[in-house]
């Protein structure tokens, strides 16, 4: 456990590669948060950059459509991590992120998430195999919602 933050980002799967003393590390380097069940993390279309790693609860990421309906994209467990594609690109947020149950995050900044998948070669691979993981799990619900008929788009 990093002795200044108070975060213990051993349970991380993202990190889990890394020795004990580079976990310690990266966790000097991120802010603790606490969030509530159904509290807001990330906004869509905000500028915030920062990655988050879930230290223990479920988050939700979720869009909305154009007349408000929700649609859930992904649940993201204690050991994982979200909010990357902002700290990557600079870009405004492509979804938003709610707190599914109270959580602990931690937050770090772009700048030092950038610096450990430059100086770690394996987080790298992580994080593309995770992005990877998004675009073929996106292709396939394009391809379903585009392919199939009004009926089975509902059932789907």
């Amino acid at each position: 456990m990093a002795e200044d933050s108070g975060v213990n980002m051993d349970g991380i799967t993202l990190l889990a590669e890394l020795t004990d003393k580079q976990r310690q590390a990266i966790a000097q380097q991120c802010v603790p948060l606490s969030f509530t069940a159904q509290q807001q993390i990330i906004d869509q279309a905000s500028d915030t950059t920062n990655v988050y790693f879930v230290l223990t609860g479920r988050m939700r990421v979720v869009n909305y459509s154009l007349l408000g309906r929700e649609v859930s994209l992904e649940d993201v467990d204690a050991g994982g991590h979200f909010a990357e594609l902002a700290a990557i690109d600079g870009q405004p947020r492509s979804a938003s992120v709610m707190a599914y149950s109270d959580a602990e995050l931690a937050s770090l900044s772009p700048l030092n998430f950038n610096k450990m998948i430059d100086k770690h070669r394996i987080v790298s691979r992580q994080v593309m195999m995770s992005l990877a993981g998004i675009v073929r799990r996106s292709t396939d619900r394009i391809m379903d919602l585009s392919a199939l008929g009004a009926n089975n788009r509902v059932h789907a």
